[in-house]
């Protein structure tokens, strides 16, 4: 009797918890006010004057929990780079982009005519994330957006 009492109330449980509806998934995107994703997930990244940074990310809302996730976050970031860390980069070997997409939404991308990539560069800065772009606009700005793992 026990048995079967304690079925019947496990089963109304699962209905009760897979009736409070369905979880949606939400794109997340916040601004950032520190140097985190430069920190965590670059080496040796050259110095710069300021960054603007903004991370995205997948939670799921609704449902009998308000939040379960997120999913593992990228960051796009807009950097300023120093004068001499500049002209260390201009070294390496830069290829023209033709008309990049920027994914930035809270961060505003400056207006440059030619923007730049270089496979060298990224691999040596990035490590541990999936880069989806770096973008050199030839005299002192970087533009990147990662996703970790």
């Amino acid at each position: 009797m026990k048995k079967i009492l304690l079925s019947i109330l496990i089963i109304v449980s699962l209905i009760c918890f897979s009736a409070c509806g369905e979880r949606t998934p939400v794109n997340k995107v916040e601004l950032l006010s520190d140097n985190y994703a430069i920190e965590h997930y670059t080496e040796d990244f050259p110095e710069f004057i300021r960054v603007d940074t903004e991370k995205y990310y997948v939670a799921f809302e609704g449902g009998l929990f308000t939040s379960v996730g997120p999913t593992e976050p990228g960051y796009r970031a807009v950097v300023k780079l120093t004068e001499e860390a500049s002209e260390q980069i201009k070294e390496y070997e830069w290829t023209q982009v033709d008309e990049p997409e920027f994914t930035l939404e809270l961060v505003n991308v400056p207006e440059c005519e030619s923007w730049y990539s270089c496979d060298e560069f990224q691999q040596k800065i990035f490590k541990l994330v999936n880069v989806n772009y770096l973008y050199f606009d030839g005299t002192d700005t970087l533009v990147f957006d990662i996703h970790t793992y």
